[in-house]
């Protein structure tokens, strides 16, 4: 088979296919061992389940996650290191963590290591529900989305800063069922300021140092023992160190398995991430294998949306990550229909959808058109009706958010699957 043909391929509305795949689902993911495992999803008629697959012009568009996680499938012995970045859908980790439990629970797929994360709590903002954190001394947070600050920030788009040289940030991951074992703990901020504080990761009692690695824009720590929770503390050195500028941390267990990051920031857009002058720095220490993009719908929002510069912002971000990590591939998720001040419907959110499916035949990129598979224009209004959405139509319930996060599981796994079809047909 050609590559013309699997662009065909990739594009078709698969409803032949539907049966098909369903079995091969439920045989990789229904034979889970956790009981909670069911098809809640498909029970609404108004979703477009038949197109509900990822878009993809090129076999090369997502071959180098798809590679990874057929060795990871087949040994058990490969890392795949996802990260899914966005606007408020994403800080909350509902959408983002429903897809993390996805692989938690399929049977072929380890997960380990908790990834990157944030101390939403101690910036003073919604925490996501499945870690705590908790801060010590005084800590600033600034945010790329306000104009009026200004910071070093990497790609969570918010920081937390402080001069307070007994301060101390304590990340625990462990909330939930699942456990993560911490082995290594990567710090990012701005160490080649002389007048940063150091960093310090303090281990528990009982345990100890096994290694340090300074890296350009981090500090790596692991530890002779796994660990449950870590603590970040601020270390004055020298008498002109007078600040910290803390941009995220990475908590990893070293281990085989799939790495699901999530990192978003309310208020999110394109623009307000190219403030963020580490994002490139921050995006090189995770080195992911793939990138979701969930942004524009604070771009789309707006009553003047301009897509000639969303086009613009959003072509410099996959560039930015291209240049970073070359063989990463790029998912981008089209903005969920929305209504502006709950009675007015929003059209510009279709416009950067277009923007999106341009971009993926421009650029090589992925889609996972979420505007239609919900339903497209005015939608809002039936998932709110479900129970889906909240009352102000932009935001979704946590049901809502966890049947996205389920469509886009199975969206990514019933392309994951077609790949594996087409490379024994003897595609490459």
């Amino acid at each position: 088979m050609g590559w013309s043909k699997l662009t065909k391929w990739f594009y078709k509305p698969l409803i032949t296919v539907l049966t098909v795949f369903l079995f091969s689902y439920s045989q990789g993911i229904g034979q889970s061992n956790d009981p909670t495992t069911d098809w809640w999803f498909m029970d609404y008629s108004f979703i477009k389940y038949q197109d509900n697959f990822l878009q993809a012009t090129s076999p090369k568009t997502l071959t180098h996650v798809f590679e990874k996680l057929i060795k990871l499938e087949n040994t058990k012995d490969s890392r795949v290191n996802i990260l899914h970045i966005g606007d408020s859908h994403i800080q909350a980790d509902i959408f983002s963590g429903q897809v993390r439990d996805k692989f938690i629970n399929d049977p072929r797929f380890p997960v380990n290591s908790r990834g990157f994360v944030f101390p939403y709590s101690v910036a003073r903002t919604n925490n996501p529900y499945n870690y705590k954190s908790f801060g010590n001394g005084i800590w600033e947070n600034k945010r790329s989305v306000k104009s009026k600050h200004f910071s070093k920030w990497g790609l969570a788009g918010i920081s937390l800063e402080t001069r307070d040289e007994n301060a101390s940030v304590s990340l625990h991951p462990n909330v939930g069922n699942h456990i993560y074992e911490i082995r290594k703990v990567k710090v990012f901020y701005p160490n080649n300021n002389p007048k940063s504080f150091d960093v310090v990761v303090a281990p528990v009692a009982g345990n100890s140092i096994s290694s340090f690695f300074e890296g350009d824009g981090y500090v790596e720590y692991s530890f002779k023992k796994p660990q449950s929770s870590v603590e970040i503390q601020v270390s004055k050195n020298e008498d002109f160190q007078n600040e910290l500028i803390l941009q995220g941390v990475m908590l990893d267990n070293m281990a085989p398995g799939v790495v699901y990051s999530a990192s978003g920031f309310n208020s999110a857009d394109v623009g307000s991430y190219a403030r963020c002058v580490d994002f490139e720095k921050n995006l090189e220490g995770i080195s992911p294998d793939l990138v979701v993009i969930s942004l524009g719908t604070n771009d789309a929002y707006m009553y003047n949306f301009n897509q000639v510069q969303f086009k613009s912002d959003l072509r410099s971000m996959i560039n930015k990550i291209r240049r970073m990590v070359p063989e990463c591939s790029i998912i981008l998720t089209s903005p969920a229909d929305n209504f502006r001040r709950r009675r007015y419907a929003n059209k510009n959110n279709e416009k950067a959808r277009n923007v999106m499916v341009e971009l993926s035949r421009e650029m090589d990129v992925a889609v996972w058109d979420l505007f239609h598979i919900m339903g497209g224009f005015q939608s809002m209004n039936t998932w709110y009706g479900k129970g889906l959405a909240q009352r102000d139509k932009l935001h979704f319930t946590s049901k809502g958010y966890k049947l996205q996060g389920e469509l886009f599981y199975q969206a990514f796994d019933r392309t994951f699957q077609q790949y594996k079809e087409f490379k024994m047909m003897g595609g490459n």
